[in-house]
């Protein structure tokens, strides 16, 4: 646990390597880092999940079962122990990306952010959890800046 650092050895990553040789990468927070990245440079699926030290509650274990050893499609909903508010009613598709907010906030700029086009934006931060996913569509502009160089120097595009 604890992985606050982890965009540091980003640019020592064989991502070749790692694609050719996929596994499961799960974890949430700050190795949001590594699960973006890993999914930019090599179009792996990863996934935005507890650890294995985290608590697992039988919502968790159902979800995590679903996807990982049925390959289920989920639709996400709520749990009515974790109720939300909803700002505007509806449905969206896309893909699912996003993470821990400080931590994608330190990429912008990078090569370690996937594209957001077609995608629907979930972020969570320590402090609170922002509820209210986002939908970036054809029209919407990249979230990664062309040609901009990263805005940490531990981070090389």
């Amino acid at each position: 646990m604890g992985g606050w650092g982890c965009a540091r050895i980003l640019p020592l990553l064989d991502y070749n390597l790692i694609r050719n040789k996929p596994k499961i990468i799960m974890g949430f927070s700050d190795i949001t880092a590594l699960l973006l990245a890993i999914h930019a440079k090599t179009n792996i699926v990863t996934f935005h999940g507890p650890l294995g030290v985290s608590s697992w509650s039988p919502f968790t274990v159902d979800y995590v079962k679903k996807v990982l050893f049925e390959g289920a499609s989920v639709t996400m909903q709520n749990s009515k122990s974790m109720p939300i508010e909803t700002i505007r009613r509806g449905t969206a598709r896309g893909k699912l990306i996003g993470g821990n907010l400080s931590v994608i906030s330190t990429l912008i700029g990078s090569a370690y952010l996937p594209d957001w086009e077609n995608s629907i934006l979930f972020v969570e931060e320590e402090a609170f959890l922002i509820k209210y996913p986002v939908l970036f569509s054809d029209s919407a502009p990249s979230a990664r800046p062309k040609n901009r160089k990263s805005p940490s120097p531990c981070l090389k595009s």
